[in-house]
């Protein structure tokens, strides 16, 4: 017979269970997104405008592609975006 600790122990275990899915759903998510941006760059590598903001057209600076190669814009455009987009 179950006793009280057993349940407790049990839905313990399922929440943990249902977190883990939860991660690994997020992870793989975070993953296919990054495949996405990426599949675009080699996009943009094969047109000749790898390197060029697709939001002003000035070039992306060397380092910043070093650091995130799959990066579609600029410091200056993401900055803008991640402010809604205020000049």
């Amino acid at each position: 017979m179950a006793t009280t600790a057993d349940s407790v122990w049990d839905e313990a275990d399922h929440i943990q269970a249902s977190e883990q899915r939860e991660m690994g759903l997020m992870s793989r998510e975070r993953l296919v997104e990054r495949i996405e941006r990426l599949t675009a760059a080699l996009k943009r590598v094969d047109e000749g405008s790898y390197g060029t903001c697709v939001e002003c057209g000035k070039p992306i600076g060397q380092a910043r592609l070093k650091a995130i190669p799959e990066v579609a814009t600029c410091v200056t455009c993401q900055e803008r975006i991640e402010r809604g987009g205020e000049i």
